[in-house]
């Protein structure tokens, strides 16, 4: 999720191992890539959405947020205006999405961000710290929102920076909140499946799509 020409699509193709495309086109509708995981013992399906930005198509894309259990929320790391788009899509994200908690827990965060187009400027380090200083630092203010941010990571999908990397956290999120088993695994609900293996792929209800 984020606003236009963040990078979400070419993120999307790295993840799936399609390399780098220059001048794709701007993302109108929304997709599906389906990619099989093998980690540790676990073996899963993971469906990435790859959402349309553009304001006019924002209707449209929040109603795949809707049993989302993770996002991707993306933005340009030197446009400021950006980052700030992006977390009004965390927020509608975080109100439509299933928000992950297990009995008596307060939800957890699911949403990982990615400061993207790192290739763009010589030292992203103080750039990195002044958006987490957002996100993070100031906890004890009053003011502070809590976004459902577990971390943020730099990222380039022309140079492939990072993308392993966001696809790794999403995995180790899977196996933490659904793949161990648990006491509770006996008291999920019947559409969380058995709590110990994904390996179908979650199609969207008829009347979502």
């Amino acid at each position: 999720i984020g606003t236009s020409n963040v990078g979400k699509t070419s993120i999307l193709y790295r993840i799936n191992n399609q390399g780098f495309q220059d001048n794709l086109a701007v993302t109108t509708n929304t997709s599906v890539m389906t990619r099989d995981c093998v980690l540790d013992e676990y073996n899963f399906t993971i469906n990435y959405w790859d959402t349309a930005g553009q304001e006019k198509f924002k209707a449209l894309a929040e109603h795949y947020y809707q049993g989302a259990k993770y996002a991707i929320a993306v933005f340009k790391i030197n446009d400021k205006a950006s980052f700030n788009e992006m977390l009004d899509y965390i927020i509608t994200f975080r109100q439509k999405c299933d928000l992950i908690s297990g009995p008596g827990e307060s939800p957890r965060p699911n949403v990982i961000v990615a400061a993207n187009m790192t290739d763009l400027v010589q030292d992203s380090a103080e750039l990195i710290a002044e958006y987490q200083n957002k996100l993070f630092l100031n906890r004890d203010d009053e003011n502070y929102v809590d976004y459902g941010v577990s971390c943020m990571l730099p990222t380039s999908a022309k140079e492939n920076i990072g993308i392993n990397d966001l696809h790794s956290e999403i995995q180790h999120l899977i196996i933490h909140d659904y793949l161990i088993p648990t006491d509770t695994t006996n008291n999920q609900n019947e559409d969380s499946g058995p709590g110990i293996v994904i390996s179908e792929p979650i199609q969207p209800e008829e009347s979502r799509s």
